[in-house]
């Protein structure tokens, strides 16, 4: 699964710290095996082979799932513990330009996942 979280201005290490100290274990407590997590930065792109959303500000993260009820019973579990329904979630949505891009992605027969 791939989250794009979306944002007014350029990623920074306030958000980066928000994400490894509150959404990163809420998100790992409640199934879900957090891959890795990037953000854009203000540079310019110059490898032209690789396409690049230029004028958008995000910050993406993967994780990995078993299989799709494992993802379900992840997102199940995350709406009922109170600290994410009750803060983290509102604070990311305070944050964010607008809602979540969420892609489940799925693995290849030369995937090392």
């Amino acid at each position: 699964m791939a989250t794009i979280y979306y944002f007014d201005a350029l990623v920074d290490a306030g958000l980066v710290e928000f994400f490894e100290k509150t959404v990163k274990p809420a998100v790992i407590g409640s199934g879900a095996t957090v891959l890795a997590y990037l953000a854009n930065r203000a540079q310019r792109e110059h490898f032209s082979r690789v396409p690049v959303r230029e004028g958008e500000n995000v910050f993406v993260w993967f994780a990995r799932f078993n299989d799709p009820a494992a993802y379900e019973r992840h997102i199940a579990a995350l709406t009922q513990i109170p600290r994410w329904r009750d803060e983290i979630s509102k604070e990311l949505a305070r944050r964010l330009k607008r809602q979540p891009e969420i892609l489940k992605l799925s693995t290849t027969t030369r995937s090392l996942l």
